[in-house]
């Protein structure tokens, strides 16, 4: 097998860069499809009408991509990504610290 053959077989490092990215994209499906599951009772609780709800669902997921992606590109402008990655991840370990197990 000679060295450009090798250089193109992924490794270990490459197939847990596909399952993390299949994780996330199962975790985004399954918020989306969570959604609707919960307009009826939303619906019920504002006493507002479908159009409203349309609204205020498509508003959510415009303005909270527009100004994180926004804000994110500026950040990966001006400082390496490894510190951000390892930013972003910190709040959400904290989190899972501070939960008690359930038992």
């Amino acid at each position: 097998m000679d060295a450009e053959q090798e250089a193109e077989r992924p490794n270990p490092g490459h197939w847990w860069l596909v399952s993390v990215l299949c994780l996330v994209n199962a975790v985004a499906f399954i918020d989306r499809a969570a959604l609707p599951l919960l307009v009826q009772p939303i619906k019920r609780d504002l006493q507002i009408s479908d159009t409203l709800m349309s609204f205020l669902i498509g508003a959510a997921f415009i303005i909270t991509y527009a100004v994180g992606g926004w804000f994110v590109g500026m950040l990966v402008d001006r400082f390496p990504r490894r510190r951000i990655r390892g930013n972003a991840a910190q709040p959400s370990s904290a989190c899972a610290r501070r939960r008690p197990a359930r038992r």
